[in-house]
């Protein structure tokens, strides 16, 4: 009896929600092949996953996340194929949408359905000398040599008004990590950990921020949706601000950064975006006048 009152704990803690981290969240279809996962994920474990082709043959990995961030999306992956191609060390932008997650036996990675002689003739780039994301010109020749139909959301810099100027929003995820959030009134409030991403919709969700005990918050992280944060820029400097007053951060549930929530539970999600009172819709980025 008790044996059989051991095993039955055992199973219901294997089964019940808290045993399920994040980086194993979502919900898995069986594909045949790899198994196919809708998942919220982030970026930070997906940046160095492997990069196959529909044989299974690895063609490198993510070096890094492309993300418009006046519209959330995660507009592409930088690739690095390491010579595997025979094209050397370069890096290779490929628009996220052309790319499938995949949850396979043994690891995660992402799957590119693009015929190796494509592969091999596609546009690289320099690790040092990155293209301009937000240039018309380069984002209608990415897609266009991918066959993809064109997105005009992705021309992120464009005059809006006379004596307006919007400035780049398009930003890699590696340069968006340790950037410094400030309140309205320009107090430092910490920075960007991390970014929470929906692979299915394939849009950032959330921000994991670090206060590092400015608010008396502890060292813990506490994530905000992303339409919460704007970018600003102040001369040559850029950073965060929130309009989440520190009331509420300090109401806010925090968790430690080795023990994440499961962010594919859709009430940690509603939760979160109820506390916060805000919709999923992001803030544009900021203006400078034209003098």
């Amino acid at each position: 009896m008790r044996v059989l009152l051991l095993t039955l704990c055992y199973v219901g803690w294997m089964l019940s929600p808290s045993h399920v981290y994040a980086d194993d969240a979502g919900k898995k279809a069986d594909t045949g092949g790899g198994v196919e996962i809708a998942a919220v994920l982030r970026a930070s474990s997906l940046v160095g996953l492997p990069v196959r082709n529909t044989v299974g043959k690895d063609l490198g990995k993510v070096e890094d996340l492309v993300v418009d961030l006046n519209s959330a999306k995660v507009r592409y992956a930088a690739l690095s194929y390491g010579g595997i191609l025979g094209v050397g060390d370069k890096l290779f932008a490929i628009p996220f949408k052309a790319m499938t997650f995949k949850f396979g036996e043994k690891d995660k990675y992402f799957l590119v359905d693009v015929p190796q002689e494509k592969l091999d003739k596609s546009p690289g780039f320099d690790k040092k000398n990155w293209p301009d994301f937000a240039d018309k010109v380069w984002v209608e020749k990415i897609d266009k040599y991918y066959e993809l139909k064109s997105d005009t959301e992705k021309v992120t810099r464009e005059k809006t008004a006379p004596g307006e100027v919007v400035y780049d929003a398009a930003y890699r995820v590696s340069s968006i990590k340790g950037m410094n959030v400030k309140n309205e009134a320009g107090k430092d409030l910490g920075e960007i950990h991390d970014l929470v991403i929906d692979l299915k919709e394939g849009k950032v969700r959330y921000a994991a921020l670090s206060f590092g005990g400015i608010l008396g918050l502890g060292d813990k992280l506490f994530a905000v949706p992303f339409s919460a944060i704007r970018l600003k820029h102040d001369g040559d400097k850029k950073y965060f601000v929130t309009n989440i007053s520190y009331e509420t951060l300090k109401r806010a549930t925090g968790f430690d950064k080795n023990n994440w929530p499961n962010t594919a539970d859709p009430k940690w999600s509603s939760d979160l975006d109820r506390f916060y009172d805000v919709s999923q819709a992001p803030a544009k980025s900021t203006t400078k006048s034209v003098k």
